[in-house]
């Protein structure tokens, strides 16, 4: 990783350099934001990240293994090549390391871990020094709210729109499509012709993207920007690598990022950048059996559950909340009807708009801290325009 900046590809050239913004922290009781702790790693991996943390003004702290990281709660995990593979914490910051010599054996494994940034030394030391300085003072930024699947076909692609467009009300949103077993969001919001930013795009983003560059690059309705993937241009195997930097811009350009996780749940490395997920299930005991296996794989990571009603539900709310072990109760989403239509022809929010959908958005987000009055640098916060076909 030569280059700190991203760039995307000509006509969309939108990325400039950028001070690096926050990402999402680790929830650990004990928490250390003035220390990073190294895993593994040559002596040339050490010297070089033992520098860049002391450059940033922080604690440095170097083992071999998972296990001896297991007390350590530190704003960041580096990561050797070199060590044994380990399903790090959901909402730990990795970043693995090495030299260029090791560049391809640093970005495979990365890749294998699922982890979304790489440092290259010592072309990525500055980067690394400026990444974890702005961790340690870390400023306001906006919330990531993940929406998840308990099972299949449980309707979280519909939920997130649903929640953009509620929390838009009040809040800058961009939603997220991170559904790799997905067709894009973009025909269910009618958004397929309308020009801007999808995934596709971002596949050669390297370190910082500017995040007021990157918001006014996207497309959206006429309340929310949305970043999702043309259908036919899909490829599976860049969301690791360009998700971090994606979120970085996310968080410091909107108020509210909602994703839609998507299928493959344990091994999304969006997982870790929420900082509250909302798991939709279905009232039926197979489904909720499914959602208990998830729930244990969140290691902790506030969740809010959703009950969806309809045909074959045979659960109410406390039964669910009983079976699944939480104390904060389950809200419950009615039966919709007309969805798949609405869906198929593009007016999927404003099926939203009505009113149970509506007041279950409304619950879900009383909780979460939402309204920033300015954006960074103080401009203020405007609606989104759709933008114009043609």
């Amino acid at each position: 990783m030569r280059a700190t900046r991203a760039w995307i590809p000509d006509p969309l050239a939108i990325a400039q350099p950028a001070a690096v913004p926050d990402s999402a922290p680790g929830s650990a009781a004990g928490a250390r934001d003035d220390q990073v702790v190294l895993i593994g790693g040559t002596r040339s991996v050490r010297d070089a990240a033992a520098g860049a943390v002391a450059a940033a003004g922080m604690e440095f702290v170097h083992v071999e293994t998972w296990a001896q990281a297991s007390s350590c709660h530190p704003s960041a995990f580096l990561v050797g090549a070199d060590s044994p593979p380990h399903r790090h914490p959901a909402q730990a910051e990795v970043i693995f390391v090495g030299m260029e010599a090791d560049a391809n054996a640093v970005w495979a494994a990365a890749a294998r871990a699922g982890a979304h940034r790489v440092a290259i030394f010592p072309y990525a030391a500055g980067w690394l020094v400026e990444f974890l300085m702005e961790r340690r003072d870390r400023q306001a930024s906006g919330f990531v709210l993940g929406v998840i699947g308990g099972s299949g076909a449980s309707g979280a692609t519909t939920l997130s729109c649903w929640l953009a467009d509620r929390a838009a009300e009040r809040a800058s949103v961009i939603l997220i499509d991170a559904d790799r077993g997905a067709g894009g969001i973009d025909m269910a919001l009618d958004l397929a012709d309308i020009p801007g930013v999808r995934w596709d795009d971002l596949r050669a983003v390297q370190g910082v993207l500017n995040s007021a560059q990157f918001a006014q690059a996207l497309p959206g309705t006429d309340r929310f920007a949305v970043l999702s993937h043309r259908a036919q241009e899909y490829d599976r195997e860049y969301f690791p690598t360009v998700s971090g930097s994606v979120m970085d811009a996310a968080r410091n350009g909107f108020d509210l990022s909602v994703i839609d996780v998507g299928r493959e749940r344990e091994d999304s490395p969006f997982l870790a950048v929420c900082d509250a997920l909302v798991l939709l299930v279905r009232a039926r005991p197979r489904a909720l059996d499914a959602a208990r296996g998830v729930l244990a794989r969140l290691e902790g990571m506030p969740t809010r559950i959703v009950m969806r009603g309809g045909p074959g539900s045979i659960l109410d709310e406390v039964q669910v909340a009983s079976m699944l072990n939480v104390g904060g109760g389950v809200l419950y989403l009615p039966e919709v009807k007309n969805v798949v239509l609405a869906e198929e022809q593009g007016r999927l929010v404003d099926v939203g708009r009505h009113k149970a959908p509506s007041r279950l958005c409304a619950a879900v987000l009383e909780e979460i801290p939402l309204v920033r009055t300015e954006r960074p640098g103080g401009e203020p916060l405007r609606p989104r325009t759709r933008r114009a076909k043609g």
